[in-house]
């Protein structure tokens, strides 16, 4: 650290930013040899240039002091309607000055940065069009037969406009007749609402949601007893199917957690939030998973689930082998 000889202060390097803001030297004079003790002392007493003075005063205050808080900004409480300039200057997006301007095909009022307009003659000349089809028209010569024409100016426009709009009508791509509403909310009524369904349709929408659905939620205890019997898997030699549809004797789907087909076993998690005691349709399931001849075993939150599976699997390896 350095410290400033007239100004007393410590500093890492001494700048000539500061010698030139604070005392108004150079380098070359703050290291000459002439300034002494007594010159330092009446350099350090003298006042600075903008004592006694105010933004009222002095310009180059009042210059500062704008500059600092901050001028109104020219267009504040100005818009479109009320200033001719902001119609014609605008800026795009990139903060480049522009202006809007009328398509020469087809007078249409657009935005054109400056650097896009066209300049006044020459080698650099560009013409001002809105679109690109505007552009393809006015190079091969076209003129715009509709220019300035409206539905009462014209009969030719007002007779195209009625025979639109009966084309739309006699087509039921664009309206959506009220006699085909009708009929379509007759069909989809009884998909609508559940209790008016048929039993067939019943067994067609418990096949499809069994077989068809693609997603379908896994809770974590699931997700750690798949892992266990990927393990096993491997090292029993056991093929099993997670989340896949079975037909009841009733003719409808239902879709187990685990199925072992070989050995027509069955394993269900069962939480005590969605499966509480008592519960009837899960009675109603397991009877009739019985009667298909599957072996059904419920797991719990409180069953440790990797000691529970291995006997499950040790189980159905003894029956394995009493069949054979």
């Amino acid at each position: 650290m350095i410290e400033c000889k007239l100004c007393k202060k410590w500093f890492k390097a001494i700048t000539p930013t500061h010698l030139k803001i604070k005392h108004n030297l150079t380098i070359a004079e703050y290291d000459a040899p002439r300034y002494t003790s007594e010159t330092i002392e009446k350099l350090r007493t003298k006042p600075q240039w903008n004592t006694g003075l105010t933004s009222k005063t002095d310009e180059r205050i009042r210059k500062m002091s704008n500059k600092l808080l901050g001028r109104p900004a020219w267009n504040a409480g100005l818009t479109t309607e009320t200033d001719e300039h902001l119609k014609t200057v605008g800026l795009n997006r990139r903060g480049k000055k522009g202006q809007y301007l009328a398509c020469d095909y087809c007078d249409k009022k657009f935005y054109r940065a400056n650097s896009q307009i066209k300049s006044s003659g020459g080698h650099h000349k560009k013409n001002n069009y809105c679109s690109k089809e505007c552009k393809y028209n006015a190079s091969r010569g076209f003129k715009p037969w509709n220019k300035d024409l409206n539905k009462e100016n014209s009969d030719k426009i007002k007779a195209l406009s009625i025979k639109l709009s009966e084309a739309h009508k006699n087509n039921p791509k664009y309206i959506w007749s009220v006699e085909r509403k009708k009929k379509w909310n007759e069909k989809m009524k009884p998909y609508r609402d559940v209790r008016q369904w048929t039993e067939e349709q019943r067994k067609h929408m418990s096949m499809i949601s069994a077989n068809q659905r693609k997603w379908h939620s896994i809770s974590k205890p699931e997700l750690k007893i798949k892992g266990i019997l990927n393990l096993l898997e491997l090292k029993e030699n056991i093929d099993y199917f997670h989340n896949k549809g079975i037909k009841l004797l009733t003719d409808r789907w239902k879709r187990p957690d685990f199925r072992l087909e070989l050995d027509k076993t069955i394993i269900e998690y069962d939480g005590k939030y969605w499966h509480p005691e008592g519960n009837e349709k899960d009675k109603q399931r397991n009877l009739e998973y019985e009667k298909l001849g599957y072996t059904l075993y419920i797991l719990n939150e409180d069953d440790e689930l990797e000691m529970r599976v291995n006997e499950i699997v040790c189980q159905t390896k003894k029956k394995r082998k009493h069949i054979r």
